[in-house]
């Protein structure tokens, strides 16, 4: 305490070397979970943790009530990290905060966004703009390297790593692009800020959906189209009318899965036909097990079984949990690590798995409720990531989308806000 009280008796200099360092550190957290180069590294979920805890220390010197007088979304936070940290060391399964380390960095993100919002929302865009440049550099260079080899991403961290250090970008990078392709659109549609401003965003759209179409991602296609439909059909949709297309959505995401062996027929023959049979022949042989519906509903099955055998606590009361590689699961493997939600709900059971896709999806949700004229991107903004949280691991870079990049828009001074900004009801 009395540091602190050094540190603000130095007056408006020493505030202003402090917002200097959050802020550095903020871009440094959000660089790191999404440039690939980065990836490589070992100490890659250390540099993260240095800057997240760099981040903290500076933002309780500038705003300790922020974190000292929590509100509900910061005291549920508090609860899930705690909890997720005592039932893993007690259980002894502490590799599982290995695993799930992407979690408390995707949280961890949406804290620093709510910070933001609450003390400097002007600096959501300049962040968003800063985090997009470096996206589409990294798109670009990875839709280089993919027509050379069609399954790179989906291969760079298991046969190709050294492509990581060239700057191209995994399968976190396309759900990254899946999410933050629609909000793009919606600045491109209705946040012009001049031709060349209009141009760069189109090159981004451009090279971001080329980029996943191009990767061989059909899941990811067929979301990224729906949520790209959602934005360009206006802000003048009603609540329901947007509930129904979402349901629809879902339904035609979930049987494309099951029409895989039909689209693959059909499309024989031409150059995506080609990337997909592709693909399937390198996952029998390399992965050994095949690409596509049959290897993701072996990973959902398992942990949705472990899920439905221990529904209270999960798994990690039961016995200590074996974490194996995807094609080689075998009986002592509970958890298909397929899927995020899944997952959890299989490893620390119902409540757990309650309380993360409460704090989650919190956001997108409220901006839902609160903000129509939003209410379109922040529509497809729950689809995407609806589909990637319950059909794939964790991506925190996501997190830098669906905290930073949306509330961008809803901060924006075009945007009329018919009640208060949910970060002051958030105390």
């Amino acid at each position: 305490m009395q540091g602190l009280a050094l540190l603000r008796s130095n007056g408006i200099e020493t505030k202003y070397i402090l917002v200097r360092i959050n802020y550095i550190a903020t871009l440094s957290l959000l660089f790191i979970v999404v440039a690939p180069p980065l990836r490589t590294i070992g100490s890659y979920n250390f540099l993260a943790l240095i800057s997240l805890l760099v981040w903290v220390l500076t933002a309780i010197m500038l705003r300790p009530t922020f974190f000292f007088r929590p509100g509900k979304l910061m005291a549920l936070n508090y609860i899930f990290a705690l909890a997720f940290v005592a039932i893993s060391i007690v259980t002894g399964n502490i590799q599982l905060l290995l695993r799930f380390f992407g979690v408390f960095l995707l949280l961890s993100i949406q804290v620093m966004a709510l910070y933001y919002r609450w003390f400097a929302p002007w600096q959501l865009e300049r962040i968003t703009d800063h985090l997009t440049m470096l996206l589409f550099c990294v798109s670009v260079i990875s839709l280089f390297h993919v027509q050379e080899l069609p399954y790179l991403i989906r291969s760079i961290d298991w046969l190709y790593p050294e492509y990581r250090l060239r700057g191209v970008g995994g399968y976190e990078l396309v759900y990254a692009l899946v999410l933050l392709i629609p909000v793009v659109v919606y600045r491109l549609k209705f946040r012009r800020k001049g031709w060349a401003h209009s141009l760069y965003n189109l090159a981004f759209v451009g090279a971001g959906s080329a980029l996943v179409i191009s990767a061989g991602f059909a899941l990811a296609t067929a979301v990224l189209m729906g949520a790209v439909i959602l934005v360009l059909l206006g802000p003048h949709l009603s609540i329901r009318v947007v509930l129904r297309g979402l349901v629809v959505l879902l339904v035609i995401v979930f049987a494309s899965s099951r029409l895989l062996p039909v689209i693959v027929n059909l499309t024989r023959g031409t150059p995506y036909g080609d990337t997909v049979l592709a693909l399937a022949q390198f996952g029998q042989e390399n992965l050994g097990a095949p690409v596509g519906v049959d290897g993701r509903t072996l990973a959902y099955t398992l942990s949705l079984n472990t899920f439905l055998a221990h529904p209270i606590g999960g798994y990690v009361f039961a016995e200590r949990i074996q974490l194996g590689d995807f094609a080689s699961l075998h009986d002592s493997v509970r958890l298909g690590q397929h899927s995020l939600f899944l997952d959890v709900l299989a490893a620390y059971g119902f409540f757990m798995g309650a309380l993360m896709g409460y704090l989650i999806f919190w956001l997108p949700f409220k901006l839902a409720i609160i903000n129509k004229p939003i209410l379109t991107v922040t529509a497809s903004t729950i689809v995407s990531l609806l589909g990637v949280t319950f059909l794939n691991n964790d991506v925190p870079a996501m997190g830098f989308v669906v905290y930073f990049a949306l509330s961008s828009i809803y901060f924006h001074p075009n945007v009329s806000v018919k009640s208060p900004p949910p970060c002051q009801k958030v105390r």
